[in-house]
């Protein structure tokens, strides 16, 4: 057979068509020219990731595998946070409730402390106008004693002590009341020395000591008063104090303050 024309090489190579004697078999100029069918189909010629193909069910997974793992996270993270939160607010609660608990004992040991101090200056300041009274009778017999004298010096010294030591502890109402009570102790003690001395000014007697005496009394009720009503046990039903010392001094039937 004669050499095949450059046509049907064409045509044998598109065939894709070689013959096992080494020949170029006869082709037909229809046969080359005619479309050839293959065993695939258009389907088959599509892009796999047009189609959803392996690839793209490898892409899902591991997305839902990662969407997974981000919401175990996610979730671990917001307990987490919502532990600490609970426990910053117990933290803070307990705080407040520690802060509480020091308050109330700060205020329950400075009460305890005004109680002391006032019980200490009542009793030295009720001693004192005692002594006086004593005093007062004394000079009016004529029978003052050493042991009396030293008796009043003794009880001036005591409540002197009280009253400088509570000027450090009482508010401003007690220590005002105090104040007055010290003054007129003080006022009725000069009195009494300078009836006892003899260096008295003429016109002064036993007289002012008594006077000096129902003075100083009204000022003792009058610190008792707002001694009472700063510890909460007040007895005047929210009345001044100048109307619960008259109050006193009309039902006193002795012309001498009770010891």
């Amino acid at each position: 057979m004669g050499p095949l024309s450059a046509g049907r090489v064409r045509a044998a190579r598109l065939s894709g068509v070689v013959a096992g004697s080494g020949h170029w078999p006869v082709v037909h100029r229809e046969e080359a020219w005619r479309p050839r069918r293959f065993a695939y189909s258009r389907a088959d010629l599509v892009d796999s990731s047009e189609t959803g193909g392996p690839m793209d069910g490898a892409v899902l997974g591991l997305l839902t595998a990662l969407t997974g793992i981000a919401g175990t996270l996610a979730s671990a993270f917001m307990v987490q946070r919502g532990a600490e939160r609970s426990k910053a607010r117990e933290l803070e609660h307990a705080e407040r409730m520690r802060a509480e608990e020091r308050r109330h004992a700060d205020e329950r040991t400075a009460l305890d402390t005004r109680r002391s101090c006032y019980v200490a200056l009542n009793t030295a300041a009720r001693y004192y106008h005692i002594v006086l009274t004593d005093c007062r009778h004394a000079l009016q017999a004529d029978l003052m004693t050493e042991e009396l004298r030293s008796r009043l010096d003794e009880a001036r010294v005591d409540h002197r002590a009280q009253h400088a030591e509570a000027q450090m502890v009482l508010p401003d109402t007690v220590l005002g009341a105090a104040g007055g009570v010290n003054r007129g102790l003080n006022s009725v003690y000069g009195i009494v020395k300078r009836l006892d001395s003899g260096s008295h000014p003429a016109g002064e007697s036993v007289l002012d000591v008594e006077h000096g005496l129902s003075g100083a009394w009204g000022h003792l009720v009058a610190m008792r008063t707002v001694m009472r009503a700063d510890l909460g046990i007040s007895e005047s039903g929210g009345k001044p104090a100048d109307e619960v010392v008259q109050r006193e001094a009309d039902s006193s039937t002795s012309p001498e303050p009770p010891r």
